[in-house]
């Protein structure tokens, strides 16, 4: 295995991948401006690498709408080296990947989607209600997702919409 390269932000990435043509994107989960889904969608399908995705926590909803984004790999942070190096050179050979501590809440998530409220949210709206439940306030949000605190508390009275609750407590309780 070889670093060929290193980015902080998703432009950077996008910059950085037809330079090196890497196998693997190694990618955190909130990588800044506007975190790994969106370098997923604008990464595309066809001649893009493999990614990866790290997460700080496990969490079953965002790591299927990552799955689903098109990366082949989740684990959380708190995997060992070892792991970690098993899931890029699983993902390199085209086959995805879970962390161990994933695969049970991905399964979880898959069998009883349709009973889950969070799966009516967008990727947007996902991305947003994690980030307000981590208590994040909604100006830092909009710096976080590189949107307007204006947009952001559109997304936040859409989420509270579509989830049926009238409040932030209630929202980050029902999440």
């Amino acid at each position: 295995m070889e670093v060929v390269g290193e980015a902080s932000s998703v432009d950077e990435v996008l910059q950085l991948v037809p330079q090196y043509r890497p196998n693997v994107v190694l990618a955190d989960l909130y990588l800044p401006s506007h975190g790994v889904l969106d370098l997923l969608r604008r990464l595309g399908k066809s001649h893009a690498p493999a990614v990866a995705v790290t997460g700080a926590t496990m969490d079953g909803a965002i790591a299927c709408r990552v799955l689903d984004a098109g990366a082949l790999a989740y684990i959380t942070h708190n995997a060992h080296a070892g792991q970690l190096a098993t899931a890029v050179r699983t993902v390199a050979g085209g086959t995805p990947y879970l962390g161990a501590d994933v695969i049970a809440e991905v399964a979880y998530r898959r069998v009883n989607a349709s009973r889950d409220p969070l799966s009516t949210l967008s990727s947007r709206e996902l991305e947003i209600l994690k980030l307000i439940t981590e208590g994040r306030p909604l100006g830092q949000v909009a710096k976080t997702l590189s949107l307007s605190p204006r947009s952001v508390a559109n997304y936040q009275t859409h989420i509270k919409r579509k989830l049926g609750v009238a409040t932030t407590a209630a929202l980050v309780h029902l999440a």
